[in-house]
């Protein structure tokens, strides 16, 4: 007893070196044409961060897209939480698979997102500003949305069709 007495008064050492990053607590991408979502900046990664991914058209003679963002770590873009939209249009008549699409992520230090999708090709922009404020999930939905998140059974539920077999 004596021994424990006499520890607690000696003074414990400030940590140091200690550094408390944050990190974004879901996975944030853009939605397919096939319906998957496509994560851009994946759940912990630190912020501020900024990250780019290239996308194309997904048919021919494509003068528009429709660039859906979501939050959250299902497989379907659909079992996911929608964050809004933007469309790039102006985009010059090609074959499928041609155009480049540059969408842009840039999370800053306040978690508000900046989306940017640019046309490699003529350099015409669309961007979207997501703020916290509104439409953005509560740490209770975000925290059920981690713990329910199995791709394995997002995916499985999508090809189902009924009969139990998936696609090989």
């Amino acid at each position: 007893l004596h021994a424990s007495s006499a520890r607690r008064c000696v003074p414990e050492p400030e940590p140091q070196g200690l550094l408390l990053l944050d990190v974004t607590p879901l996975s944030l991408g853009v939605g397919s044409a096939s319906g998957r979502m496509i994560p851009v900046i994946r759940r912990n990664t630190t912020i501020p961060c900024r990250k780019a991914v290239i996308f194309t058209t997904c048919s021919d003679q494509q003068p528009a897209v429709l660039i859906q963002i979501f939050e959250g770590e299902r497989a379907l873009a659909s079992e996911n939480h929608a964050l809004g939209t933007l469309m790039l249009d102006g985009i010059p008549c090609a074959p499928e698979g041609v155009p480049r699409l540059k969408v842009t992520f840039d999370l800053d230090p306040n978690g508000i997102l900046s989306v940017t999708a640019e046309d490699e090709a003529t350099g015409r922009t669309s961007e979207l500003t997501i703020t916290n404020d509104t439409g953005r999930l509560s740490k209770e939905q975000i925290e059920f949305m981690v713990r329910n998140a199995d791709p394995t059974e997002a995916f499985e539920t999508a090809y189902r069709g009924g009969q139990g077999a998936l696609p090989t």
